[in-house]
């Protein structure tokens, strides 16, 4: 044989193994990836935007304590254990949807039906703190989170939809439950 003809057979052998390893990187594998549901719809100016768990645990992570007071309990004062609460600070997700004006509205919509709406101040952090005897605490603040996470643990690990929340954190702060959502599936935000 000639060397010709060799290096033409060994050209024809590399070229038909790099098509074969082609061919298997694209083949669907067996273990298809799942694909991972959205658990979030926020929308804005007429534009849905989802986002799965996964989507929101890439943003900014924040972690504080805070703890609601019942004041439809009143004159009891009905005050929950502080929790550390993770999730993404209202306002990351907003300048990551590039909110601008600062005369809006949040209409949260939860799976169980239940709406909740949140003005521009609520969503900035301005809302009542209590102390520990339920009066109000002057000039403080509290951050607003879209929450995934209780004392470290998922809330993907409860059954059923609505694994978010809005929680209200600041050092074991104390603010209205009823503030706090539970079974978030939807955000709308409404300009004026």
């Amino acid at each position: 044989m000639s060397k010709n003809t060799i290096l033409s057979i060994a050209l024809a052998v590399c070229i038909i193994a790099a098509i074969g390893v082609v061919i298997s990187v694209n083949l669907p594998s067996d273990n298809p990836k799942p694909v991972e549901k959205d658990i979030l719809t926020i929308t804005y100016n007429g534009i849905q935007y989802n986002y799965s768990l996964s989507e929101l645990k890439e943003m900014e992570a924040y972690t504080d304590s805070g703890r609601m007071i019942k004041l439809s309990m009143l004159p009891e004062i009905v005050i929950t254990d502080s929790h550390n609460y993770t999730g993404t600070n209202m306002t990351t997700l907003l300048q990551q949807l590039s909110v601008t004006e600062d005369n809006y509205t949040l209409s949260v919509h939860s799976y169980d039906g239940w709406i909740s709406n949140y003005t521009y101040s609520m969503v900035h952090g301005e809302v009542s703190v209590y102390n520990e005897t339920g009066s109000i605490i002057p000039n403080a603040t509290a951050y607003m989170l879209i929450t995934y996470a209780e004392d470290g643990i998922d809330y993907t690990n409860e059954s059923g939809p609505g694994q978010l929340r809005i929680t209200y954190v600041n050092n074991h702060c104390i603010t209205s439950s009823k503030l706090w959502a539970k079974f978030v599936k939807e955000i709308e935000i409404i300009t004026e």
